[in-house]
């Protein structure tokens, strides 16, 4: 082989060539070497820290098991070269990524290929397509499972937030909540898993994700259908769809708010109602969820003071999950309390607020994940103290 042939790299032990289809692995130069690091167990693809090149180009490395067989990659893969931490280009994006690909890269000891961080959107779709599958197979560990669904949640509501009049946003929320009651409905075990991802740190895009898992696991438990948990959990993953309405100075503010900013603050109800009606793409319950998810029993809530009997059962629902996920994540003027902290200062303060029996179900679902929560943390370094017993 040429020295300097340029259809040829050599890249963590694999010398490849360029050809019609993209990149052939010619040979396996080290193969009793692992050419890259393990993904940091604390953190998926959404949150993996990125490495940079000399170029100030920076990468975020996928576990080569999350890309499925015989599908079409929409984003560049990259490998880093054993010699100074070169990345280079392994496959162009809308390349059919196939069974001899993945071998090869298996046979030498590739865990992890590279993904430009500009490309990382593109990734995040390409995993949401495949949700089902990834669901659905048995060799995949529950736990990257979870992360997978909750990764892919996550940047969902940040694409909805950001365009929260497009269709195809609301319809790939429909779609990925189905995904996640599927996935919740294997058993217990798939909650604690997906309470395991959750983040400690309150934005309104991993807000609505908690609540939304938070929501259709209370939900189950109250014995409502598959159908109804799919209503519902559309309703809860868009519940503050409004606040893309809100002034970002005032949803980012690092001190508590005056009363004026409160007030901006609860519109946010009815504005994700109107940005829903506009695109017609969801139900009744779906927009009664967004727009009483902060009414209280009491009458005392807001946009419209209804009183209990005036309030939908999901929105009932919808408010102890809300609540209880805003108490146990961190904000910039006030700590996270953890599960048994939250459920104190709930039934303390705020219990008429609320719906007797779902919160009793509440309390019941929380505290046996306590336990549960501390098995699921030694499979995870990352899993945070907020679950522990008070």
């Amino acid at each position: 082989m040429p020295k300097h042939d340029p259809t040829c790299s050599h890249v963590e032990g694999l010398t490849y060539r360029e050809g019609a289809c993209g990149p052939v692995v010619m040979s396996d130069t080290r193969p009793n070497e692992t050419p890259d690091s393990a993904p940091d167990e604390r953190q998926g693809a959404a949150g993996a820290r990125p490495a940079g090149d000399a170029g100030g180009v920076s990468y975020i490395p996928i576990p080569l098991d999350r890309l499925r067989v015989d599908t079409v990659t929409n984003f560049r893969l990259y490998l880093k070269s054993g010699a100074g931490g070169k990345y280079v280009l392994y496959r162009e994006r809308d390349l059919v990524f196939g069974d001899r690909h993945k071998e090869k890269l298996q046979r030498s000891k590739v865990r992890n290929v590279f993904i430009p961080t500009e490309d990382h959107r593109e990734y995040m779709r390409y995993l949401e397509s495949q949700l089902s599958n990834i669901i659905s197979d048995a060799s995949i560990p529950e736990l990257e499972k979870a992360r997978i669904v909750y990764e892919c949640s996550t940047q969902l509501v940040q694409d909805i937030l950001e365009k929260p009049w497009l269709r195809e946003n609301i319809r790939r929320a429909q779609d990925v909540v189905q995904n996640t009651v599927t996935h919740l409905l294997k058993g217990t075990g798939q909650f604690t898993s997906l309470l395991n991802m959750m983040s400690v740190d309150y934005y309104t895009y991993t807000h609505s994700v908690n609540v939304c898992v938070l929501g259709i696991a209370l939900a189950q438990k109250l014995g409502l259908s598959v159908h109804e948990l799919n209503q519902l959990g559309t309703g809860l993953l868009l519940h503050d769809i409004g606040k893309a309405e809100i002034p970002l100075d005032v949803l980012r503010k690092q001190t508590p708010l005056t009363a004026e900013e409160w007030e901006i603050i609860r519109m946010h109800p009815e504005r994700g109602l109107e940005i829903l009606e506009g695109t017609g793409e969801v139900d009744e319950i779906c927009r009664v969820v967004v727009i009483q998810h902060h009414e209280k029993c009491t009458g005392r809530g807001y946009p419209h003071g209804l009183a209990a009997d005036e309030i939908h059962y999901f929105a009932k629902i919808a408010a102890i999950a809300d609540v209880f996920d805003a108490l146990s994540t961190d904000r910039p003027y006030k700590n996270a309390l953890n599960t048994f902290a939250s459920l104190r200062l709930m039934q303390e303060t705020m219990r008429e607020d609320f719906d007797e029996k779902i919160f009793r179900e509440l309390i019941v679902l929380m505290s046996g994940q306590a336990t549960a929560m501390e098995d699921a943390a030694s499979e995870s370094e990352g899993s945070d103290d907020r679950w522990e017993a008070a």
